[in-house]
């Protein structure tokens, strides 16, 4: 089965989106016990909702994809930038959920910086997240997307399809072809 696997992490509200022979799913994993941790929370408490976090995405994707390898996956980009919310928490998050990729698929994720993936979907790098929707609605209106996370998790999701070789996202304007070749050098730069 090909699958392509779109992912948009955050500790309050992570989007998955994947794409299958069987159609596209999307879901964003928010609750309480994955809320951003506080200052009094202990380390036992940061560390359990960081790995069950990690859990529950895992187990999603291997529900919907089972053990075969995806063909291709793609994972926003760190924002480097950030400052606030926890940042150490959320690079554990990053670096333990694509190492249990890396473990289940023996595949190397591709990260997209989140203004490149702005460009892809819409065009336009300064995009809002209601532009993503209204885009991302109009290419696929039978795909329900829930939340900003799930909207991101599936631009990433197309990304990761039409580096497999699946184009379904449309003709690609120049501006949107320049930023996949991007993304692309840097899918072939990490399988050489």
């Amino acid at each position: 089965m090909a699958a392509f696997i779109g992912l948009d992490l955050s500790l309050t509200s992570t989007g998955v989106a994947i794409i299958t022979d069987a159609g596209i799913t999307t879901r964003s994993f928010e609750s309480e016990k994955l809320s951003p941790p506080k200052q009094k929370d202990t380390l036992r408490q940061r560390h359990e909702r960081t790995t069950g976090l990690v859990d529950e995405v895992m187990q999603f994707i291997t529900d919907t994809v089972g053990y075969d390898e995806p063909h291709e996956i793609c994972v926003e980009q760190p924002s480097y930038a950030s400052s606030g919310g926890s940042g150490w928490d959320r690079a554990g998050y990053w670096w333990l959920l694509t190492d249990a990729l890396w473990d289940a698929y023996d595949i190397t994720p591709v990260e997209v910086a989140p203004t490149s993936l702005k460009v892809y979907v819409t065009g336009d790098g300064k995009s809002s997240k209601a532009q993503m929707i209204a885009t991302l609605a109009r290419l696929h209106p039978d795909v329900d997307l829930k939340t900003d996370d799930e909207a991101d998790a599936f631009g990433l999701a197309l990304v990761a399809a039409r580096l497999g070789g699946l184009e379904i996202d449309g003709e690609l304007t120049q501006k949107r072809a320049d930023t996949f070749a991007k993304i692309r050098a840097r899918s072939d730069a990490l399988r050489a």
